[in-house]
């Protein structure tokens, strides 16, 4: 199996845009997370950040949460 990362796309940064964005992130992949609304994309960070801290709290994050934050970069407009 190969180890390049690869980049990638969620849409939607509800509960389970926010969910995959963490999940790939945690594997090491840069995630661009994409809304169209930028206060819920605002407010998903927060929440990840959260979800992060919860899951380094119990153990299930091997990095520091901030390492896994840095690899999701908000994107408000899809490229065109």
């Amino acid at each position: 199996m190969s180890t390049d990362k690869t980049k990638i796309a969620v849409i939607g940064a509800g509960l389970i845009g926010r969910a995959w964005a963490i999940v790939f992130a945690r594997a090491g992949h840069a995630v661009a997370l994409y809304d169209a609304d930028a206060e819920a994309l605002r407010q998903s960070l927060v929440l990840i950040d959260g979800a992060l801290a919860d899951l380094k709290a119990a153990g299930l994050l091997d990095e520091e949460p901030a390492l896994t934050r840095g690899r999701i970069a908000p994107v408000a407009r899809p490229p065109r």
